[in-house]
């Protein structure tokens, strides 16, 4: 007998930066629902579908309208092999930057916004494909890492790609003890898609308290064959 556990989470958030021109707001970010199912040792499905900021979607036959979004962030299965060798087929959160990786749960991450990484759209927040990941020990390191390719940036990136260009990525990461005080966590990012090459770094430092970080920088190619670098 095959069961279907349905959790999720859900956060409202008040925010007042101080700008001018922008107001003290609260804000209902989140509310998702997750469904999570081990079929047999080896197979399990996962589910996500997000309600961000307070979503009213009015559809009819010829127009949507609304506020806010609704989103499939997950929907997968994982062939599960080994602690060093897992496959997951479908749509899920690009393992770019710490914050994917963790499934992007407020609780992840006590911040009334998102990172910079997922809040400008630098990579592809979800990808439709295939993923290999897993972990192992090295002595005293342990190594993650997560591989994967998909249909990448388009016009409808889950259902039908319309460039040649696979996005092609990776996370490797490093999590090590520090002189027995805790742990640090470092990974390093790689995407490569229609529009440039992304990197990034990602830390995160555990030690009764957690500490986290994260830096971008593209290269994009331009029109004349030149290429731009920066920093986000």
């Amino acid at each position: 007998e095959y069961t279907l556990p349905i959790h999720g989470f859900f956060n409202v958030n008040y925010a007042d930066p101080g700008y001018e021109g922008y107001e003290g707001t609260y804000d209902q970010e989140n509310f998702n629902i997750i469904f999570d199912s081990m079929l047999s040792e080896n197979y399990r499905f996962y589910g996500e579908i997000g309600y961000r900021h307070g979503a009213e979607i009015d559809v009819d036959l010829y127009n949507v309208e609304g506020v806010g979004e609704v989103n499939v962030w997950n929907a997968y299965l994982d062939w599960i092999y080994s602690k060093q060798a897992n496959l997951r087929f479908g749509k899920f959160l690009t393992p770019y930057g710490k914050w994917n990786v963790e499934q992007h749960s407020p609780a992840v991450y006590l911040s009334v916004w998102d990172p910079i990484l997922v809040r400008r759209d630098i990579f592809p927040k979800t990808m439709t494909g295939v993923q290999f990941y897993g972990d192992t020990t090295l002595g005293s390191v342990d190594l993650i890492y997560n591989l994967y390719t998909g249909n990448g940036d388009g016009w409808r990136p889950h259902s039908e790609d319309d460039n040649q260009n696979k996005g092609i990525g990776s996370r490797v990461a490093v999590l090590t003890s520090v002189m027995n005080m805790g742990t640090l966590e470092t990974g390093l990012n790689g995407y490569i898609g229609r529009d440039g090459t992304l990197y990034a770094i990602d830390w995160e430092a555990l030690h009764g308290w957690r500490l986290k970080g994260d830096g971008s920088w593209e290269i994009v190619a331009t029109a004349d064959g030149g290429k731009v670098k920066f920093w986000d």
